[in-house]
């Protein structure tokens, strides 16, 4: 009888450590605006905790012995808080009060109860040890399959192709066609000996949702509605890319390698093939959940376990030309490669060749980040290595690739200590991660000799121009090849819009030298971008900040304005925007 007092007494006092636990986890996220966390965090907490307070009771019981359940709280207590220490306890939150109070509350709670405890106890307790396995189940019942949808209801007679490929975090200056050194691109090199390297092309955003959108519509962020990564644009109002091509008798596939541009947020749509299967068994995603739910697992499980919730490269690239090489008929392709996002950890091979030209630069702003900025270098390196085997793939469908077009193109770059920005993206409007990498080729194309400013929101017409379709009406992009706005000034729209930023959330317009900044607080930054963005000139310069103000709001006037919508997340997907920072406080 005292046995089966002590386990059920565990059990409580197990449920007790992991409301503390629950609270400090909620506490440190900073994401009380996520619904789902309250009960992901608890659920794995009170279960794990509680499973292991009766296993240890029910050890200690078999062997005769009894550790009254009051030290077992009170050392599984000091424990945690050792461990936790390691992290930094959060402090100022109520959360914490409530996690400490309520573990305390029930603490005194069990020095007062009485040894005739319910039955219906010991078996909730052993019923924790179904956690692990009913959590592993659901993942594995929920694993990505691709979306199919039915193929073009006519055929095209063209034979021309399309291939998007967007290198998710990849800033300019880094790449040897921008000047960088560090690392090779030979496959890019050569693709853009055949094509054309757009020398200044400025993203739209700087995250990946919203950028990636505007390549898909033609229409900058407050007019798809999507700004912010988490957010799903609207259905109606707009047609998009593949929808046209698919419409006309192109096949559509896309292959993506990360959540923010997951069909749950409308990337799918105009796809008859889209394939966002996660890489990662039910057994890591399962791990990946407790390391996001516990203080303790992030302590033991390995940081590796993150790239978990994306997918590599190698596997994007040969699910994307395995489906390319079966299509009939013209097919537009996108293949979305992440490789290059942080955190930085390229495969060894690629590890040691950039560590071995470390010293070439450019190097990072902040010395701090210079490890990473090296790294990352690996990671494009490898990058490269699979446009090649890409490339290579595409000629056995099109022999020398006489009719199809290829283009390589970064959503946005990353902050290596620029205004003191580390290792991050979503607070900036620097060209850190504005300027981004653009190469395309289009076959039988009279390439212009120069090239004026572009943007994300000119990759839909181009593609629109080579496949000989009508733009879409409200299209807010222009096509490279013939238009005028190609070859002349024009002023181009961005945004950092991550809806945690609040009142710091910035828009901004690029015209010839100048760059005008707003945030939603209403301060302004003004940069002569020939002289670099270390020095705010709006004080120095008030007519072209009035200018450059009265362009940036003549522009969002004369705009249609749509609003996105948030969309649900999974536990797992909850994770997966924890490990990519865009649900962590800062900025």
């Amino acid at each position: 009888m005292e046995r089966i007092v002590e386990e059920r007494r565990a059990v409580l006092t197990g449920w007790a450590l992991g409301a503390f636990e629950a609270g400090c986890v909620l506490t440190d996220t900073g994401h009380l605006g996520s619904p789902s966390l309250f009960f992901l965090v608890p659920l794995s907490a009170l279960c794990f905790y509680g499973l292991l307070a009766w296993v240890i009771a029910a050890i200690l019981g078999s062997q005769g012995k009894v550790l009254p359940w009051k030290w077992i709280y009170f050392l599984g207590l000091a424990g945690l808080l050792f461990l936790l220490r390691r992290r930094g306890l959060p402090e100022g939150s109520h959360y914490s009060f409530v996690a400490i109070g309520g573990a305390t509350s029930l603490a005194l709670w069990f020095l007062s109860i009485r040894p005739e405890l319910p039955k219906a106890l010991v078996w909730i307790g052993k019923l924790n040890a179904l956690a692990p396995f009913l959590m592993w189940f659901g993942l594995h019942v929920a694993l990505e399959k691709p979306r199919v949808s039915e193929g073009p209801t006519q055929e095209s007679q063209s034979k021309k192709n399309v291939v998007l490929v967007t290198w998710d975090t990849v800033r300019a200056d880094t790449l040897p066609l921008y000047g960088g050194s560090g690392l090779n691109t030979p496959n890019l090199d050569r693709l853009a000996r055949g094509g054309k390297m757009i020398s200044d092309f400025q993203a739209v955003a700087s995250i990946t949702g919203p950028s990636h959108m505007s390549m898909l519509t033609g229409l900058y962020p407050p007019t798809h509605g999507l700004r912010s990564n988490g957010l799903t644009a609207p259905e109606t109002g707009f047609q998009n890319l593949p929808q046209r091509l698919h419409n006309a008798g192109w096949h559509t596939g896309a292959f993506v390698s990360a959540l923010p541009v997951h069909a749950k947020f409308g990337f799918d749509r105009g796809f008859e093939y889209f394939d966002q299967r996660p890489e990662s068994s039910a057994g890591q995603q399962l791990a990946q959940v407790l390391r996001f739910s516990s203080s303790v697992a992030r302590l033991f499980l390995p940081e590796s376990l993150r790239g978990t919730l994306s997918v590599r490269g190698t596997t994007t690239v040969s699910r994307a030309t395995e489906w390319y090489l079966k299509q009939v008929g013209p097919a537009f392709m996108w293949v979305h490669l992440f490789d290059a996002h942080g955190p930085y950890d390229p495969p060894k091979e690629f590890r040691e060749r950039a560590l071995a030209r470390r010293d070439e630069g450019p190097h990072a702003i902040d010395p701090q980040d210079e490890e990473s900025l090296v790294l990352q270098r690996g990671e494009i390196e490898q990058l490269d290595e699979l446009l090649g085997e890409l490339l290579d793939s595409l000629s056995e469908k099109d022999p020398e690739l006489r009719n199809t077009a290829v283009l390589v193109v970064a959503d946005h770059g990353e902050c290596f200590g620029e205004g003191g920005i580390h290792l991050e993206h979503e607070t900036s409007l620097f060209s850190a991660t504005q300027h981004v990498p653009a190469v395309f080729r289009f076959p039988g194309i009279q390439y212009n000799s120069t090239f004026s400013i572009a943007s994300h929101v000119d990759i839909a017409p181009t593609v629109l121009e080579f496949a000989d379709l009508d733009l879409f009406d409200d299209c807010q992009g222009k096509s490279l090849f013939s238009s005028p706005e190609s070859r002349s000034p024009r002023g181009l729209y961005m945004e950092a819009y991550q809806e945690r930023l609040g009142e710091k959330r910035m828009e901004a317009w690029i015209e010839g030298d100048w760059k005008f900044v707003r945030r939603l607080n209403g301060e302004e930054i003004l940069y002569q971008r020939s002289l670099g963005e270390g020095r705010n000139r709006a004080s120095s310069q008030p007519e072209k900040l009035k200018e450059m103000r009265r362009k940036l709001e003549s522009f969002l006037q004369s705009i249609t304005i749509r609003t996105g919508e948030a969309s649900a997340l999974s536990s797992s997907e909850e994770a997966a925007m924890q490990s990519l920072g865009y649900f962590e406080e800062g900025g």
